[in-house]
């Protein structure tokens, strides 16, 4: 009788450690699903399919391993092909390129827009004395004209 009182009490220990386990299991199984809800829903706010399970379910798998199984054949598919590394090497050269010339063009407009100051700067003071020149001319043009008798009407 002692001996069924000591396996009743190690059978009651069993018990709550697999309950207190089986409880924590849930709790993560909880937080997954809210975390895996929050970064991939299924379902929108209006409670619509996404195009995430659409996808998912396109891929034809139901089981965890046929899930485990389609992910390794995509990582070796992944795995097995082969970097051109001429391509990237081309691809770093045509970037470095496409900088170099957005900064010259960069500098060109820059450039353009300060030689358009400077001319504007030149012809001012030219196009001033210009006015003024012409504003004489035509003044002691109509007094030339006017001494001869020439006026128009």
């Amino acid at each position: 009788m002692r001996e069924a009182r000591v396996d009743l009490k190690s059978a009651e220990k069993e018990y709550e450690v697999a309950k207190n386990d089986y409880k924590a299991a849930i709790k993560e199984v909880h937080q997954l699903k809210h975390e895996a809800d929050r970064e991939a829903p299924l379902k929108d706010e209006h409670d619509n399919d996404t195009p995430l399970k659409a996808q998912l379910e396109e891929l034809g798998v139901e089981t965890l391993p046929e899930a485990v199984a389609a992910l390794e054949e995509a990582e070796q598919k992944v795995e097995s092909i082969e970097a051109d590394h001429n391509a990237i090497r081309e691809y770093l050269r045509n970037k470095e390129e496409t900088e170099h010339t957005r900064a010259q063009l960069d500098d060109l407009s820059s450039s353009e827009e300060q030689k358009k100051r400077d001319l504007e700067e030149k012809v001012r003071p030219w196009e001033e004395a210009l006015t003024n020149a012409v504003s004489k001319v035509n003044t002691r043009f109509a007094l030339y004209m006017a001494e001869m008798g020439c006026t128009g009407t």
